[in-house]
């Protein structure tokens, strides 16, 4: 038997039961430390497929227009404009909030205006500031789990978005479908 730092001799009983509570203390915030890691990792999931649900909005949106269909186009910016409408809260950085918040904002009214109207022209005008504000928002939010590119109409000079690498111009529909290159790509985070 060992004195501990008072003198009083310590029985190997004793000495178990310290290991014991030290290998409890161990335990409980290994387990506390998984289900904070969990916790995390379930969050960033949530806000990644919320981001996930504003692209495959968009793409719907750039893909009606591709094939000319200013009804389709229009019923999927409202449904653009209620995702940009709920961010993940809580589960996004300061700077990603803020990005969200900015860009955000602008790109919902701009799905706004796209779904007040069935006349692809029109539609077509706000293309633009709608991809400028969508990809803005995807470098700085930083959760797009595919590739994003971007592609450029040398006949329009604007940019609009794609989940492919072939180009399909929205701009030009039918008319001019291949019109276009890809400039840029946005690797996915994941």
């Amino acid at each position: 038997m060992r004195p501990d730092e008072s003198g009083t001799l310590k029985t190997p009983y004793h000495l178990h039961h310290r290991n014991l509570e030290k290998a409890m203390k161990k335990i409980t915030l290994s387990l506390l430390l998984f289900c904070v890691s969990a916790f995390v990792q379930h969050v960033s999931a949530q806000a990644e497929a919320s981001f996930d649900k504003i692209l495959s909005a968009y793409y719907d949106i750039k893909n009606a227009l591709v094939n000319d269909d200013g009804k389709t186009a229009a019923s999927k910016a409202a449904g653009l404009e209620e995702a940009l409408g709920q961010p993940p809260a809580g589960q996004l950085t300061a700077a990603q909030q803020s990005a969200w918040k900015e860009h955000g904002s602008a790109a919902r009214a701009t799905a706004q205006s796209i779904s007040q109207t069935t006349d692809v022209e029109k539609q077509r005008g706000h293309l633009a500031g709608l991809s400028e504000h969508l990809l803005t928002m995807a470098k700085a939010v930083g959760m797009n789990q595919s590739d994003i590119y971007q592609q450029y109409c040398p006949m329009k000079k604007a940019y609009w978005l794609s989940e492919t690498q072939a180009v399909k111009n929205p701009y030009y529909g039918k008319k001019m479908l291949a019109c276009g290159k890809t400039t840029a790509t946005l690797p996915a985070n994941k």
